[in-house]
């Protein structure tokens, strides 16, 4: 099974790197394990671009991975057990009507990987909590504590037993969707 880890932010601008330090982390924790039954793959930018839509097309799962602005509360519906500062979605096709390229949603990738590859992976959202937006590199001691949680989560996922059946790939992440 193919996977795309795509994280999404400025690392210059504290949590706003959180996608992008959840790509260098998981790509971390993936290439020391032994016997992964998937081939990962990673990528990060500052925003999606229309060209990304052909790097999802050869995938059979996506996580697209960003600092979410979201509050305390939406942290209650993390898909994960110890209640971490993130929450992973499920992403639909959106097509867009929009006359700029410098941004697309994640929903928008989709659809053009749909449409223009007749490709259509599983993809997800991985929304990552962020307190502090400054230009600064460090993060902010809570984001990295929900950075963590989310690299336990997502590395967890991707290796459990129950992911290994390979007659339905597209159940790898369902069970934790909220």
């Amino acid at each position: 099974m193919k996977i795309l880890i795509y994280g999404i932010g400025n690392p210059g601008r504290q949590d706003d790197g959180l996608g992008a330090l959840l790509v260098e982390e998981i790509r971390r924790a993936t290439q020391g394990a032994s016997g992964a039954d998937h081939q990962f793959s990673f990528d990060a930018n500052y925003q999606l671009n229309i060209e990304d839509a052909e790097a999802i097309s050869r995938h059979d799962i996506v996580v697209f991975a960003d600092a979410s602005l979201g509050t305390a509360d939406d942290a209650a519906d993390a898909s994960t057990d110890d209640g971490g500062p993130f929450r992973l979605y499920q992403i639909g096709p959106e097509p867009t009507a929009s006359f700029s390229t410098h941004s697309v949603s994640p929903g928008g990738i989709v659809a053009l990987c749909n449409e223009l590859y007749g490709a259509h992976p599983r993809t997800y959202m991985l929304a990552i909590r962020g307190y502090e937006w400054g230009v600064n590199e460090p993060l902010s001691e809570d984001a990295r504590r929900g950075l963590d949680a989310a690299v336990r989560f997502l590395f967890g996922a991707v290796n459990s037993p129950d992911g290994d059946d390979r007659s339905n790939s597209h159940s790898l992440l369902d069970r934790f969707v909220s």
